[in-house]
């Protein structure tokens, strides 16, 4: 018989945060966690099956389908019938699904997670943390808020962090819990400490990187990634960049909906919320898109 491997597995989800499964234990996922997690599987099956390939593989899970009040399994696009299969998952089902699509990823610092939630994240925007050097606190600031009217929040280390603050801990707080990293490369941007180090957090962590040009292109482990050239571009056309490129990349696209969808639906702005209803109807490929805005 073989021994069963009891060691932890570890299922890292879109913030970075690590939740420690046992064989013996079950899983251990918070809310926020979960969610994120059937975000993550969704997307991802969503891409590499057909309808009926999702039927075999759930019913080699022995997951069954959500119904409704007639015992009728419940259908219509193909992210809702993913979705009438995991939402009601066990969390320990919901690991090995993200196991076999290969969503593990590497653990973040216990310390870090233990450092909990930063205050400076706008509530149901999508999260950016901008990485950049003193000499470009101004072209992030500017970028930060023309961001805000895309439902995107931005961490602008030198513009939010109160004095009172320990500023390590919630530049942590901020890395930890960020869905994407924009990095404003300016010719001097490896002469600082501190860049270098948060590029390679976001690495680490797998989020998505979007280099912005400024005088430098992308080197070391983000040499990889295409940069954006915004010499000579009016702030609103970086702004624009950097949502179209977080809205179509398989990774933040539904959380960038999802939060899109909530900021219309509460917001008390009514030029604001068309605009967001544009940019939401505007992103390609979404069985969501509400067709082209008046």
């Amino acid at each position: 018989m073989k021994p069963v491997d009891k060691r932890p597995k570890r299922l890292l989800l879109d913030d970075g945060l690590p939740q420690l499964v046992s064989e013996t234990e079950g899983a251990s996922v918070r809310a926020i966690d979960r969610v994120r997690a059937i975000q993550a599987i969704v997307a991802t099956m969503e891409a590499a099956m057909g309808f009926e390939d999702i039927r075999v593989f759930f019913d080699a899970m022995d997951v069954p389908p959500e119904t409704d009040d007639f015992g009728n399994p419940i259908g219509g696009s193909k992210r809702q019938v993913i979705r009438s299969f995991v939402d009601h998952c066990q969390n320990a089902k919901l690991l090995d699904i993200a196991e076999q699509f290969g969503l593990e990823l590497n653990l973040t610092s216990s310390s870090i997670a233990q450092l909990g939630e930063s205050k400076y994240w706008s509530a149901d925007h999508f999260r950016v943390f901008i990485s950049h050097v003193h000499t470009e606190k101004v072209s992030a600031a500017n970028l930060k808020f023309s961001l805000q009217r895309f439902g995107i929040s931005c961490f602008v280390a030198h513009e939010d962090i109160d004095p009172s603050d320990e500023w390590r801990d919630e530049i942590l707080r901020c890395l930890n819990s960020m869905d994407a990293m924009l990095v404003i490369l300016s010719s001097d941007f490896n002469a600082s400490k501190w860049t270098d180090q948060e590029v390679g957090f976001a690495v680490c962590r797998d989020v998505l990187i979007v280099p912005l040009n400024k005088g430098a292109q992308p080197y070391g482990f983000i040499e990889k990634f295409q940069s954006y050239n915004t010499q000579s571009r009016k702030i609103g056309e970086v702004a624009q960049k950097v949502f179209d490129t977080i809205a179509t990349n398989r990774r933040t696209r539904e959380l960038l909906i999802d939060n899109l969808i909530k900021l219309v639906s509460t917001g008390s702005q009514v030029a604001l919320s068309i605009f967001r209803l544009r940019q939401f109807a505007s992103i390609a490929g979404t069985e969501r898109g509400l067709g082209k805005a008046a």
